[in-house]
């Protein structure tokens, strides 16, 4: 007998096997971005806190405000890789693998090993995965914790003791699930449900509901809200770019994430008869709907993972349904939609592949890139830049970043605030940079616009003694500086 035939192997041999073989792919391949553009703002401020504290330095990087609990879930590369962009994508990329591994098992176990194989695969080529690793987004880390959850709900109602270990990190999990994302109080509350549907004891139930409670005002009192998250955005794009990658942007693809997204509406309704089945189940699909309100790239991946992994067991079930005997029959068009998918996705993934190659960027990377390229052969002393995005500005140009100045009510506060203040990133037509725009605009002998674009803009300070005094506040701008033309608006 061969060793080949000797060697037995279980789901989590061959699971290792496909994530060397598709992480090895993914690397080789030029599918992941090797500099430090194009991170999600959250995921840019949690490596700058972690890396500074391995290196014991002081950053300016504390200043930016707190950074959510992924800040915890990058502790092994504060300690192993300082520094290092590679590691932090290659890591979330196994994170990402073992989040979908996870939900592999669990659609095995409700007798569906086919429908898990097919969700998986699907998982794997989906170009909103490869964007949420690139961006090291919130959304493979949420579907770890959801995966996770179930898991951890199952091993806790089997301890012996109530308030034990696994109490706890239940807690911590639903204080890091909520915090990466509005779209992760799904899971506290899918857990609280199960304990409704489903207590062991009221005692231990009473228990989990303050446990639950406290996380919740734990998170709320540490971030008092997703700072860096975009509110009220039109789901389609995000489901569009998650499905079709760059080419998200037109029409047919546009029309093609609405029909999905009516798919998902169906299948919520179709699954609120199975919620109290398990902790997955209704964060799934409460994830779908919460996450309505921030609806970016990370609830897009949420959405497809509820989508594949309670979709495709009731896409099989009627074709099952199907008259007639044979494969044509019982799985012909199962098989058909799942080959145009994945079809459709591997073209997505090469779109990707030729961004990455022509060095395409973003809005707002395009514009911290010309940043860099300002102050690259500048005096680094002189350095100290201001930004609305300080953690992505300060990943890029290797220099101290503060976060944009608070709205004083004073002229004269915010001109003395800008001293030693060389450059300001942000972008002037945001509502919430109005009032700075404005006043930026009567500092204008102090102020000068290197870079205006559609969705930034770079101004230069002056130090004090060499643009003169400011104006006073209670000046009337329209007499002091008529038409600045070197401002920052």
């Amino acid at each position: 007998m061969s060793l080949l035939a000797r060697i037995k192997l279980n789901d989590f041999h061959w699971s290792f096997l496909v994530m060397l073989a598709w992480g090895a792919i993914i690397l080789s391949s030029g599918l992941l971005r090797l500099d430090a553009y194009g991170i999600e703002e959250g995921a840019a401020r949690a490596l700058l806190i972690i890396w500074s504290l391995s290196d014991r330095v002081i950053s300016t990087a504390f200043v930016m405000g707190i950074p959510d609990l992924r800040a915890l879930v990058y502790l092994p590369l504060g300690l192993y890789w300082p520094g290092s962009i590679l590691a932090a994508k290659v890591y979330t990329l196994i994170l990402g693998f073992l989040a979908i591994f996870v939900l592999y098992r669990w659609q095995k176990r409700r007798g569906s090993a086919e429908a898990a194989l097919i969700a998986s695969g699907l998982l794997l080529c989906l170009p909103g995965l490869l964007d949420q690793v690139d961006a090291l987004g919130a959304g493979p880390y949420l579907m770890l914790c959801f995966a996770t959850g179930h898991w951890l709900d199952q091993r806790y109602r089997r301890s012996e003791r109530p308030l034990g270990g696994w109490f706890f990190l239940q807690l911590l999990l639903v204080a890091l699930t909520v915090s990466l994302h509005p779209a992760g109080l799904a899971y506290p509350l899918a857990l609280a449900w199960r304990w409704v549907r489903l207590p062991i004891d009221a005692r231990q139930q009473r228990h989990v509901f303050i446990g639950i409670v406290l996380a919740l005002l734990f998170i709320a009192v540490l971030r008092m809200a997703w700072g860096t998250t975009d509110w009220l955005m039109n789901p389609l794009p995000s489901l569009s770019h998650a499905l079709f990658g760059p080419a998200g942007d037109g029409t047919p693809a546009l029309v093609m994430a609405g029909l999905v997204a009516l798919l998902l509406l169906l299948l919520c309704l179709l699954e609120r008869r199975r919620l109290a089945d398990d902790i997955l189940t209704p964060a799934l699909t409460g994830s779908t709907l919460i996450g309505l309100v921030a609806a970016d790239g990370a609830w897009a991946l949420l959405a497809m993972t509820a989508l594949f992994h309670l979709g495709i067991p009731r896409l099989l079930a009627c074709n099952e349904a199907v008259q007639g005997q044979g494969f044509l029959s019982k799985r012909g068009i199962s098989m058909v939609l799942i080959f145009i998918a994945t079809l459709l996705f591997v073209q997505a993934d090469k779109a990707h592949y030729l961004l990455n190659e022509r060095d395409q960027l973003g809005a707002t990377d395009q514009l911290i890139q010309t940043l860099g390229d300002i102050v690259r052969d500048e005096d680094s002393d002189r350095i100290v830049v201001m930004s609305q995005w300080p953690g992505k500005t300060m990943l890029a140009i290797r220099r101290p970043v503060l976060p944009l100045p608070p709205d004083y009510a004073k002229l004269e506060t915010l001109a003395k605030n800008l001293e030693g203040i060389s450059h300001i990133v942000f972008d002037p037509f945001d509502e919430a940079n109005a009032a700075l725009k404005q006043k930026l605009s009567l500092l204008s002998s102090r102020t000068k616009t290197l870079e205006l674009e559609r969705h930034g803009v770079i101004v230069a300070i002056e130090p004090e003694d060499q643009g003169g005094d400011p104006p006073s506040s209670s000046s009337h701008p329209g007499k002091a500086h008529p038409e600045p033309t070197n401002s920052g608006s």
